[in-house]
């Protein structure tokens, strides 16, 4: 500043120096030359305030740039926060699943425990009526034993000890459930009762049993073939209750046919209670049944509530966190605002702002600008620098015929071929060489020696020709692997797949869709994105990217951001409701 204070005041003494010398030793001027001499002086002053004006524009530049880098600085930190949040809120969503989880889990649990007590309660009762009939049996045989004199010492040992060979049983929850089939009926008090000849005592304490005061002579009882039609309903009504596959076998089953049973006669009393037994056993069989059905159904609507419970809690979530997510974005967005704002009104008065915002806003662009010229000038020279090494290695006479065949590379790979290449060229010559020589000899001309160097220069020309071949598929697949490694670099670097269709359209596809693709036209140095059904399905990327940041880099980013986003909150999803 110094400096160009002190040139100005040498500027000016200059000035005033020539005009009193000039006007010593000049003599009297035109008018000509005082308008002169004013319209310098002007353009002097003129000239002075716009270099000062220049050197305050480039420190308000400055002072622009070292706040556009706070801002960037703060820009980085609230993205960070913002990531840090949508980690936490994954690590709830994972958290939230195991714990549903690990519920399900416990009410699938629970309900298979009430299932097997309540198998448990079933076999417990039946079991504990029949002990109680044992022992009522067993009672009544003491009795029966005491009044014959049989209830002697060694009879009660021999009772006493009957048990000492049997086990202790141990039932498991599987055949606690089959335990709990059958009826509290269903209990076999005697394993012969069947062979009872006497058919009139088994009315008789049958009728006892069941309470009733018939007379015997008047039931009209056919006792010749009471067991029979006993043991045959047993047969048809109670395979269940037949134990280790035991079958009980009737007597009386060859002497009785069914023109003989159909002409049995029963009282009324035996009748209802044989009817009375089976519909017990029936209704008992379906009460079961209902059981188990009941459990099943309310197992059933336990889940599909809870499947509705999870469904509702899922859509909750899921609509809590978009908010949340919209909230940060606005957030960050106003505090991006806010302290650019007031950063401007701490550098510049508000008459002043508008003008500032445009100037930062002109300095980002260009700074963005120079950015990308410096990246594509090292792209560039990297380029040049891999195509002199793959030139050197192909050497000056090596390269693709005009019309290659069995290629095999992929459809977005360029080729260049030589107009004529060294090949072509070699078997050019030979054929002439081969025309020379058939005229020669058709003059009647034969040189031996230059016979000879002929066919030299044919052997050296082969030799050239395989060596130019075999070079040639050598750069080829240098080529296809070079082109192959340099898509790869760049799918795993930007996240898209480029295919060129030729010199002009660039189809551009990103690795987290590649069933969709964008369409861009080159035209000189531009490259122009074409409408299409999945470039208007981003319409509002365009706008915001193309439109107001006029970055096409920025556009593409922001779509493989998104892409990405959607793909972990499917996986997400999808393992919650796995």
């Amino acid at each position: 500043m110094d400096d160009e204070n002190e040139s100005d005041a040498t500027r000016f003494f200059n000035v005033k120096s020539s005009r009193e010398f000039s006007r010593e030793f000049l003599g009297k001027r035109s008018q000509k030359d005082v308008d002169q001499e004013r319209k310098i002086r002007h353009l002097t002053l003129l000239l002075a305030e716009a270099e000062a004006n220049i050197i305050d524009k480039q420190k308000f530049v400055e002072l622009a740039k070292i706040e556009a880098k706070e801002l960037h600085g703060r820009e980085k930190d609230a993205y960070e926060k913002y990531e840090k949040t949508v980690r936490e809120v994954e690590a709830l969503k994972v958290e939230i699943s195991r714990l549903r989880l690990i519920e399900r889990d416990y009410n699938d649990k629970k309900v298979s425990g009430d299932f097997i007590l309540q198998s448990y309660r079933s076999a417990l009762s039946k079991y504990k009526s029949w002990h109680e009939y044992a022992t009522k049996q067993l009672e009544t045989m003491k009795i029966m034993l005491e009044g014959c004199g049989k209830w002697d010492r060694d009879n009660r040992y021999k009772i006493y000890f009957s048990y000492k060979s049997l086990p202790p049983t141990i039932v498991t929850d599987d055949q606690a459930t089959e335990l709990a089939m059958g009826s509290v009926v269903d209990y076999k008090g005697i394993d012969d009762v069947e062979s009872i000849m006497d058919e009139r005592d088994v009315a008789k304490y049958l009728n006892n049993s069941t309470q009733t005061e018939e007379n015997d002579s008047s039931s009209g009882i056919d006792y010749s073939s009471f067991n029979s039609t006993r043991s045959l309903g047993r047969l048809g009504n109670n395979n269940g209750s037949l134990l280790h596959g035991s079958v009980i076998e009737n007597p009386f089953q060859e002497s009785y046919h069914g023109s003989h049973l159909s002409s049995i006669k029963m009282s009324g009393s035996e009748l209802q209670y044989l009817d009375l037994k089976e519909r017990m056993k029936k209704m008992e069989l379906e009460n079961i049944q209902l059981k188990d059905q009941l459990y099943l159904a309310r197992d059933g609507a336990k889940k599909a509530s809870e499947l509705k419970e999870q469904n509702r809690g899922l859509i909750n979530e899921v609509s809590f966190l978009k908010q949340k997510i919209q909230t940060i974005y606005d957030e960050k967005e106003k505090l991006a605002e806010n302290i650019q704002n007031k950063l401007f009104a701490d550098l510049v008065g508000p008459s002043r702002r508008a003008e500032s915002r445009e100037i930062i806003e002109k300095v980002m662009t260009e700074k963005e600008r120079n950015d990308t010229l410096l990246r594509k000038n090292v792209e560039l020279e990297e380029e040049i620098r891999r195509l002199s090494a793959a030139s050197q290695f192909q050497n000056v006479g090596s390269s693709q015929s005009s019309q290659p065949s069995n290629q095999t590379v992929e459809e977005s790979v360029v080729y260049r071929h030589m107009k004529e290449n060294p090949f072509q060229q070699a078997v050019k010559e030979h054929e002439e060489r081969e025309n020379l020589k058939r005229r020669r000899l058709d003059d009647g001309g034969y040189d031996l020696v230059q016979s000879m160097e002929q066919l030299e220069e044919i052997k050296k020309l082969k030799n050239e020709i395989e060596k130019l071949n075999a070079q040639s598929d050598r750069a080829r697949a240098f080529q296809n692997e070079f082109a192959r490694r340099y898509r790869e670099s760049v799918r795993n670097i930007t996240g898209y797949d480029i295919k060129m269709r030729n010199e002009e359209f660039i189809d551009v596809s990103n690795v987290y869709d590649l069933g969709n693709h964008f369409s861009f036209q080159r035209e000189g140095k531009e490259i122009n994105l074409l409408d299409s059904e999945y470039a208007k399905s981003w319409q509002q990327f365009m706008e915001k990217y193309l439109h107001e940041y006029d970055s096409l880099a920025c556009f593409m980013s922001a779509v493989t951001i998104d892409l990405r986003s959607r793909q972990l909150q499917q996986q997400t999803t999808d393992s919650r409701f796995a």
